[in-house]
Formats: C-alpha cells, sequence, structure tokens
C-alpha cells in the first residue's frame, strides 16, 4: 500500500502524507467512509508528541466542520483508543502515534466501528481516495470546532482493564501484603505517562510502585528509555533495589521486562509465562505468534504444556485478526514485546504488566524470580539488525543481494526474516540458528555488504 504500513500510516511530521495537506485528505477519506454513521462520534486519542496536538487540530477540525462529532480523549495508550469506540458507540476512533520512532516522526492508527484496525479494504478506498485528491490544494473548512467535545477517559480505560482482569480472565482480586515488591514502570515519555499515579493506587496495597520517565515535554518520547532503550531502567534498577521493571514504547503497545538480575524478558517469554498461569483458569491448546518468535519458544510449549503455536506474519493486527477469527485461541504476540489476549482489539502494555502483577500477588512467586521456571529454554541463538537506507535506494534489490548471501547457509539457518520496515525506512533482519560461528560469519558479511 502507499500510506499504511504495518501499523497505520506513518512518516515524519511535515512531509506528505503527515502534514496540513496529507492529514485533510486522510480526514476528508475517513468521511467518504462514514455512510450512514454520521450521527456517529469519532474519538481521537494521541501521544506526547509536539505534532500531536497539531494533528489532532487539524483531524477535528476537518471533522467538525463537516457536521461530525468528534470527541478528544487526550493523552492515552492506543488500546484505550479502541475501548472508547464502544463506550461513545462511534463510527472510527485515531490514535496519534508514531509509536516506537522518536518525537520527529509521527502518524495514525485507525479503528472501525468494531473497535479493530481497519480491514485492508477499507485501507485502499481510503487510500484511493488520497491519491485520487492528493493534487487539489485548496482543501479550506469553515472553522467550525461547535463539534468537538473533550472527556477525561482515563478512569474508564484503567477500569476497563480491572474488569478484563478480574471478570474475563477470572483472576482473583488483589490481597494485600506485608512486603511489598519494588516494581518500576518506564514510561518513555510517552502516552502512559499521565496514568501512573492512578495504577499506583490500584497496586499501592500490593507494590511499592515507581515510575521514571513520565516528564513528556514533546521531544523526549522514546528517547533513550522504554522499551527501545533499556540502559535507563537497568541503571535506576540497580540503584534503588529494584525488583521488577515493565518497560513501555511511546504509545503504551508494547511492554519489555527487566529482572533484577539483569534478565530482559522479551514477548516470547511474557507468552510462555501467560500460558503457565492462564491454564488453571483456562483452556489454551493454541496460541498465535510472528515469523520473528524464537523457534524455542514453540518447541518449549508444545513439549511442557502441549499448546501448539500458531505462526502469522509479523504485525500485531495479524494476532489481532487471528484471535478476532478463532475463540479457543486465548492470546498471542510478537518478541517484540506486542501482547494480545482474546477480546481486546489492540495489544496494551498497562494491561500486560498489571495482569502480571496480579499473577504475582495470586502466587508464592517472588517478583524478582518472575521467570524462575522458564530459565525458559534453550534459546536458538540470533542476530537482528536493521539497516537504515535512503529514500532513494531500491529496497527489493537490497533485500535479493541479502537473500542470495543467505542461501549459502540454508543448511545451518532454522529460521530467517529478511523484510522492509512497515514503519521506518530500514531493511530488517533476523536470523537463527544453534550455530554460533556461523551467526558471526553472517553478521560480518552483512556489515561488509552494507558498508561497501
Amino acid at each position: 500500500m502507499a500510506f499504511f504500513g504495518t501499523d497505520g500510516i506513518r512518516g515524519k511530521f511535515g512531509e506528505f502524507p503527515v502534514n496540513r495537506h496529507g492529514i485533510s485528505l486522510l480526514a476528508l477519506a475517513i468521511i467518504s467512509q462514514i455512510g450512514d454513521n454520521r450521527d456517529k462520534p469519532i474519538v481521537i486519542c494521541k501521544d506526547t508528541r509536539e505534532s500531536s496536538d497539531k494533528i489532532e487540530e487539524m483531524l477535528s477540525t476537518a471533522f467538525s466542520s463537516n457536521g461530525i462529532k468528534v470527541i478528544q480523549i487526550g493523552i492515552l495508550p492506543t488500546n484505550a483508543t479502541s475501548i472508547a469506540i464502544e463506550h461513545f458507540q462511534a463510527s472510527f476512533a485515531i490514535m496519534i502515534t508514531a509509536s516506537h520512532n522518536l518525537y520527529y516522526d509521527n502518524g495514525v492508527k485507525i479503528f472501525d466501528s468494531n473497535g479493530k484496525k481497519l480491514a485492508d479494504d477499507i485501507k485502499r478506498r481510503i487510500e484511493e481516495f488520497i491519491l485520487g485528491n492528493v493534487e487539489n490544494r485548496m482543501i479550506s473548512y469553515n472553522g467550525d470546532h461547535s463539534y468537538i467535545f473533550k472527556y477525561d477517559f482515563s478512569d474508564k480505560y484503567l477500569r476497563y482493564l480491572v474488569n478484563y482482569i478480574e471478570i474475563d480472565l477470572k483472576l482473583p482480586q488483589l490481597s494485600p501484603v506485608k512486603h511489598k515488591a519494588n516494581i518500576l514502570f518506564d514510561c518513555a515519555n510517552g502516552a502512559t505517562s499521565f496514568l501512573m499515579e492512578k495504577i499506583s493506587r490500584i497496586l499501592g496495597d500490593c507494590f511499592n510502585v515507581l515510575y521514571i520517565n513520565h516528564c513528556p515535554n514533546g521531544r523526549n518520547i522514546n528517547d533513550q528509555c522504554g522499551s527501545m532503550h533499556l540502559g535507563s531502567a537497568q541503571e535506576y534498577m540497580t540503584e534503588n533495589n529494584i525488583d521488577l521493571a515493565f518497560s513501555f514504547d511511546g504509545d503504551g503497545d508494547r511492554v519489555i521486562i527487566l529482572l533484577s538480575d539483569g534478565k530482559i524478558i522479551d514477548g516470547d517469554k511474557i507468552l510462555a509465562f501467560l500460558c503457565e498461569h492462564l491454564l488453571s483458569l483456562h483452556k489454551i491448546d493454541r496460541i498465535t505468534v510472528t515469523r520473528m518468535s524464537n523457534s524455542a519458544l514453540s518447541e518449549f510449549l508444545l513439549r511442557k504444556y502441549d499448546i501448539q503455536c500458531i505462526e502469522t506474519d509479523i504485525g500485531d493486527q495479524n494476532i489481532s485478526n487471528i484471535l478476532q477469527n478463532n475463540n479457543d485461541i486465548l492470546l498471542g504476540g510478537e518478541n517484540s514485546g506486542h501482547i494480545l489476549l482474546r477480546g481486546i482489539a489492540s495489544s496494551d502494555s498497562i494491561l500486560v504488566s498489571v495482569l502480571i502483577l496480579y499473577i504475582l500477588n495470586n502466587s508464592e512467586i517472588e517478583a524478582n524470580n518472575l521467570m524462575q521456571k522458564f530459565d525458559l529454554y534453550n534459546e536458538y541463538l540470533r542476530i537482528e539488525q536493521s539497516i537504515t537506507l535512503s529514500a532513494d535506494s531500491n529496497y527489493i534489490e537490497r533485500i535479493n543481494e541479502i537473500e542470495s548471501m543467505l542461501a549459502n547457509y540454508q543448511d545451518s539457518i532454522t529460521k530467517k526474516v529478511v523484510r522492509k520496515s512497515g514503519t521506518e525506512p530500514k531493511i530488517r533482519i533476523m536470523i537463527e540458528s544453534k550455530h554460533h560461528n556461523i551467526l558471526c560469519e553472517i553478521n560480518q558479511l552483512l556489515i561488509n555488504l552494507f558498508n561497501t
């Protein structure tokens, strides 16, 4: 597709399509898909980038000027956008974010009236509308803001998550404890930043809650913090006797866990942990993962719990689609930290973190021994690289070069993914093998290939 990547539309703010012209066309394209639902509102949520307010204003003005009610729910994680659709009976909802990218990028994730990310046919119609009107530079609005309303949705969002854990997942309510573990949240100066005090009140009888990187200034989102840069949380853990840390990304849809002994718990290990502890409450015969999942996860779950892993393409929307179409599958995710549960349209770092803390509270596991039973499996060795290319680079040609080189090692590689990123101008490479020397050799060849 021309504009939609693996997770919405994304790019550098000020450059098409993430500029005033592109956002105006996007708003009109969305209006063209509303049909008979013009009496229903559109929900808008955002992260903390300095450009998010501007994009919110552009979208809101376009919708309001066309007589469509807009409900702005402020700065909240992406999944809150989806949850708000049902609450407000909205026709669409838009999350303004560029996820884990730095502040100068921005974009949108769009949800339909069912709270799901847009189906491909709707994306195509939106793109066709934009491309068909891209030469129209005369778009203007009457400036009518009378249809724009602000609503603090944070309490309803958090109550929804607690109800999901206690009612849908059937976990007992939290029980006060005498000796509280020290828990850290790294908010990446992003969409979860302003929820921490409320989350502390939810967890306060059971855990000592601390948080860092929760003071966004418009430019520090994902900047040397959060799930993409774990050093900030690791340093704080060492200096402050933290038992367990949860690191989020800018829009709060991915989480990576850190243990006090320095171990990093990625999405694969989180899935294994959740399978172990939800098996007593739910039948789990299979889960869904992406091609990026470590092969050892599927081997481990099949061997220990007789759980099969259904593999799909990269992107949490593909995980979500499988969960929506298979009522017997409770959960799925990506090793990057996107974890989804049945009935939840988007991955949610707050939900997953609080769920894990519920499990700890209702078990005899100490927080700093979270993964004691899961050391976890003998992971296959892997290398992961992201190669940044210039705008005029021939991606197909470069990918073919890499594939040609890797063909010489096909007997030693257990899994490989070479693809154009759907969110950044990069080629992403993942190669998995049981042979350390082979991976070292391939890694050096990749370095040589892209330095020539």
